[in-house]
């Protein structure tokens, strides 16, 4: 989930994982895109996402 977006980059936003590799959901970890050298964010919720409630 994006969480921020610095208007100067853009393609590199602060994002929160809410899911593990194998679907299941985790305590948001955050991530600062701008930060990292190598990332690679990859949606494992399948081609249409679902609308989950924040508090489940």
């Amino acid at each position: 989930m994006v969480a921020d977006v610095d208007e100067s980059l853009l393609n590199r936003p602060k994002e929160h994982v809410l899911f593990d590799p194998d679907g299941s959901r985790i305590e948001a970890v955050g991530v600062e895109l701008n930060d990292e050298d190598e990332v690679t964010v990859e949606s494992i919720r399948g081609e249409f996402p679902t609308i989950e409630p924040l508090g489940s």
